[in-house]
């Protein structure tokens, strides 16, 4: 029944925006598999792990969130903000030629000290990013940050040749790659087809999507294949990637239990300790904001610090309880009408820092931290790359050969 509410949502959203990609598809590659295939699975073989109400209570927290947001993006007008049409009238995106090789080039560098403490696990990318979750998460999160927005240049560079297209694509590929994370690979992926469908304005028919999606999805179980390859045969592949259907489960046993009722505060936390690099401040607590669960729930996970499962709307109920769907509600629909404005704007003007806050509100974040909600992040990104790529404050060294 509930895998009904998102058909018809995605269905409504195809045909305002005469496109098969459109702003549901990120969310859709992740829930759908997750919420309708691998959880009805595991019901199947092991049961309810949860009560019916917990089950109940979830799903309709996935629905409101899905379908407030599109329904507010379609019918909603958009607002008057001062502040994003600042952003926009930086009009003309000024060809910053090498910018692109610039940000990619920091990456790597920023790199080179943890493949070398890591050099034993190159073939292995998953253990490094094990062993650098902690301690390492600045330089980490920097260079996925900084391989994303060296993409995007990429993409805005009119000027391209294609053997440097193609030894950009070799090191930005190798240097995801040495990550470990399939979430970076994904978002680069996320990335360009929101490109042609919002700064282009190309509309993908229903067959190309298809084959699109089919590409994606191959590729998405690849990367699982890759960083799963301790796994001896196909059936333990599938058994790890049915683990990470585990957020309605871990959810319910927040719903289920006697937690305390939070009234926020891991929300806060959630958002503030998050941007605190442990560099800068050692004494950080390991169980802020909804780590706090994992602490509670998974104490031996939490414990050995090689990841926290995610416990999906059971983190806001913790912090709301049974008015946790309200404020679902409500988050949506902000969401929903700050979308709809991004995307009227973007259309006028192809321009990067809109663009950066379109792919946010469509939930492809540039900044893959996992926790806190970053979107003043995302806004000072957007900020930055608006006033560099502008006419008024470009660099002339990326814009006139004649000077190099």
């Amino acid at each position: 029944m509930a895998a009904l509410f998102y058909i018809f949502t995605y269905a409504m959203i195809v045909k305002y925006e005469k496109s098969y990609f459109n702003v549901l598809v990120p969310v859709i590659f992740f829930q759908v598999p997750v919420y309708f295939v691998l959880e009805p699975l595991n019901i199947a073989l092991n049961g309810l792990q949860g009560s019916v109400f917990a089950y109940s209570y979830a799903y309709a927290c996935y629905i409101v969130q899905f379908c407030v947001f599109a329904v507010a993006y379609r019918y909603v007008t958009p607002i008057d903000s001062r502040f994003i049409n600042s952003i926009a009238d930086f009009r003309k995106n000024n060809d910053v030629k090498y910018f692109h090789i610039f940000l990619l080039s920091v990456s790597c560098f920023l790199m080179l000290p943890i493949l070398y403490e890591y050099r034993d696990m190159l073939a292995m990318p998953r253990k490094i990013y094990e062993n650098t979750r902690s301690g390492y998460g600045i330089f980490l999160f920097t260079t996925a940050l900084l391989n994303n927005l060296a993409f995007i240049v990429f993409l805005f560079t009119k000027r391209k040749t294609f053997f440097g297209s193609i030894i950009f694509f070799v090191f930005l590929l190798a240097n995801i790659y040495f990550h470990g994370s399939k979430g970076q690979f994904i978002t680069i992926v996320m990335i360009y087809f929101a490109y042609i469908t919002y700064v282009l304005g190309r509309k993908m028919g229903g067959k190309k999507f298809l084959v699109n999606f089919g590409i994606a999805s191959a590729f998405l179980v690849s990367l699982f294949a890759v960083f799963t390859a301790k796994q001896s045969n196909l059936i333990e592949m599938a058994v790890n990637i049915s683990s990470y259907s585990d957020y309605t489960r871990n959810g319910n046993k927040v719903i289920d239990s006697d937690f305390p009722l939070q009234y926020g505060r891991l929300v806060v936390e959630q958002n503030l300790y998050s941007r605190l690099p442990r560099v800068i401040y050692p004494e950080k607590p390991k169980d802020f904001g909804y780590f706090l669960l994992a602490k509670t729930f998974y104490p031996e996970w939490f414990e050995n610090d090689t990841g926290s499962p995610a416990f999906g709307m059971g983190g806001v109920w913790a912090d709301f309880g049974i008015f946790a769907i309200v404020y679902f509600f409500a988050w949506a629909f902000v969401l929903g009408v700050i979308f709809k404005t991004l995307v009227v704007k973007l259309k006028k003007t192809a321009n990067m820092g809109i663009f950066i806050l379109v792919l946010f509100f469509m939930g492809i974040e540039l900044i893959p931290l996992g926790a806190g909600y970053l979107v003043v992040e995302h806004l000072f990104l957007a900020i930055i790359l608006s006033l560099f790529s502008s006419k008024k404050m470009a660099v002339q060294f990326f814009q006139n050969d004649k000077k190099l």
